[in-house]
């Protein structure tokens, strides 16, 4: 695959964004397979560019694995709001194998540490409606 084995920097890069709009644009692939094959790609994508790709996957994927994956993407400076905005997408949903409780510890993360007013608004309305 160009995403991973190409010798150029540029190519590895061409080939993850095209790769990630493949993934995203879809319709045949299920969350959980997109999940799979974001995970397949994960490890040679570097660039915060290409990490906001696979939020935007992610936050279309109300699963468990993509809630994980998104908590991580939230540690890293470059794609913290992203990955914040991403949460509050599919945390409001009912996302199997993940409990009310754990919905609301994320959302609380995001209510109080997004640098953004209107993910911040978003979280706190999904909050009142989980209590």
């Amino acid at each position: 695959m160009l995403a991973t084995s190409a010798k150029k920097m540029s190519h590895q890069v061409l080939g993850q964004r095209g790769y990630l709009q493949y993934v995203r644009g879809n319709k045949k692939l299920g969350n959980e397979q997109k999940v799979a094959k974001i995970k397949e790609i994960l490890s040679h994508i570097k660039r915060p560019e290409e990490k906001q790709q696979v939020i935007a996957v992610l936050g279309e994927a109300p699963i468990a694995t993509a809630l994980e994956m998104l908590t991580t993407f939230a540690e890293e400076p470059a794609v913290v709001e992203e990955a914040y905005s991403a949460i509050v997408r599919i945390a409001g949903k009912d996302i199997p194998g993940v409990s009310r409780d754990q919905r609301r510890e994320v959302l609380q993360t995001v209510a109080e540490k997004s640098k953004n007013d209107g993910t911040k608004q978003r979280a706190r309305k999904i909050l009142r409606g989980l209590r």
